[in-house]
């Protein structure tokens, strides 16, 4: 037994199946996170992923199933970079800080601003640099970096993020992940990262749920288990040995 195996479900779903209008777009599912986790999410783009995750986090009703959330989750979401508006009047720091004030935590959506957590975050995200810039004026590496601490200011122990890298260059992209996967250690978080680059996750993820909407398929397991399996190769092909990571402080 792991130890994340010997831990208590975070989130722990039952037949969950996810659709729309009552419909299920997905066979159903049976999941269990735990903290210290990392799940990829995969699939084709339009294969159901952001619907799974919306479903998840229950920003849409399930068509069916049950999903338990553990007393002492907090969980924070990261959408889509497309969502994220290039020409806020912000600085960075206050847009982290606005991470606090937006109902992010299931459990205290009315906390007040802790500065120390903002500074935390910052810094966890090493963007603690970037603080009194302007967001509009960041590259696109360094965005990522300032929507992550934005998310990690709530202090979650479940990190949700909708294809963090989908604006930024290889290189960059890498840097992201090892950022990520350094970050689930440090602050002991379950990680549940939406990508179709599955080659992304190699070395890094513990369990991953593959979806596709077109051929009816829905599993979830460990990471090498899913990718490995006669269902993802067949579409998919195996996963390719993943590039030498980037280190994590060129993120520009």
């Amino acid at each position: 037994m792991t130890e994340s195996s010997s831990r208590s479900p975070l989130i722990d779903c039952r037949g969950l199946t996810v659709g729309y209008g009552g419909r299920a777009i997905l066979p159903s599912l049976d999941i269990e996170v735990r903290t210290g986790e990392f799940w990829a999410l995969l699939g084709n783009n339009g294969s159901g992923k952001t619907t799974f995750i919306r479903t998840l986090l229950g920003l849409l009703p399930r068509v069916g199933g049950e999903i338990q959330r553990a007393p002492e989750i907090v969980m924070s979401y990261v959408p889509q970079r497309t969502e994220l508006d290039p020409t806020i009047p912000s600085r960075v720091i206050d847009f982290v800080r606005s991470g606090q004030d937006r109902g992010w935590s299931f459990l205290d959506p009315f906390r007040t601003n802790d500065h120390g957590a903002s500074r935390r975050a910052l810094q966890d995200a090493r963007c603690d640099d970037l603080a009194h810039q302007q967001l509009s004026h960041l590259s696109e590496g360094q965005k990522a970096r300032a929507v992550l601490a934005r998310a990690l200011v709530s202090n979650p122990n479940v990190l949700v993020l909708d294809e963090p890298t989908s604006s930024v260059d290889a290189a960059t992209e890498r840097a992201v992940f090892e950022l990520l996967d350094a970050l689930r250690r440090e602050r002991d978080l379950a990680l549940i990262v939406v990508s179709h680059r599955s080659e992304l996750f190699v070395g890094r993820a513990t369990h991953a749920i593959y979806v596709d909407r077109a051929g009816g398929v829905a599993t979830a397991g460990e990471f090498d288990e899913i990718t490995a399996s006669a269902v993802f190769i067949t579409r998919h092909g195996p996963i390719a040995s993943p590039a030498v990571p980037a280190p994590l402080s060129p993120m520009h």
